[in-house]
């Protein structure tokens, strides 16, 4: 094998031995097209005016605020998987504050706004840092029971695909992107809630899943 083909093969057989903890001090991974997953979700959802089992049409504001743990890059497989946290905001605008409708499929259709995801990787840096999309419904349809006998609702957050920008663009023909929450709430708690003068003000949510790509 001549001499520069042969340290070539030397190079590239390097490069693919790097362990990801080497990496922090190198050029950022640039994840544009990687794609991330966290089965930890927490955070607030408000809702402004409040959530009432006898609400109607009217312009409401709907606002989310959380954390994202235990999440998963898979940049190439030259690399290979790597941990990161990372912490979301979202402000979307609706037509109703009715309980039924949020907690029912489709949702709120008209419910739209901007969603930004910051990323903080624990191993290496990473490029671009942050994933901004667009919300296209937030819809409640399932609700499970837990082994204590106790119903919990689980309340998706939907995302137009094509609106996706900065890391971990999605593949539209391949992914479901989006947040999937679990409020800590039970659903008799959300039922009283929206039944209450006061109205279903917030829904605090400990554990659920995000996914892009």
């Amino acid at each position: 094998m001549p001499r520069a083909a042969l340290m070539s093969a030397i190079a590239v057989t390097a490069l693919m031995l790097v362990p990801v903890a080497a990496l922090a001090k190198t050029a950022p991974i640039d994840v544009t097209h990687s794609s991330v997953t966290c089965n930890t979700v927490s955070g607030i959802l408000s809702f402004k005016p409040s959530l009432r089992a006898s609400g109607g049409l009217t312009s409401t504001v709907v606002k989310l605020k959380g954390a994202l743990a235990d999440c998963t890059i898979q940049p190439n497989p030259l690399i290979g998987a790597f941990t990161a946290t990372g912490k979301f905001t979202g402000s979307f605008t609706g037509t109703t504050n009715d309980c039924g409708a949020f907690f029912s499929t489709p949702g709120d259709p008209s419910l739209t706004g901007p969603l930004t995801v910051k990323w903080k990787p624990d191993q290496a840096p990473i490029v671009p840092t942050s994933t901004t999309m667009t919300v296209t419904n937030t819809s409640g349809n399932f609700t499970f029971s837990s082994s204590w006998s106790t119903q919990y609702q689980q309340v998706n957050i939907d995302v137009d695909l094509s609106s996706v920008t900065g890391a971990f663009l999605p593949v539209p023909a391949l992914t479901t992107a989006g947040l999937f929450l679990i409020p800590i709430q039970d659903v008799n708690s959300i039922n009283a809630g929206c039944s209450s003068p006061q109205g279903l003000k917030k829904l605090h949510f400990g554990f659920g899943r995000f996914s892009s790509n």
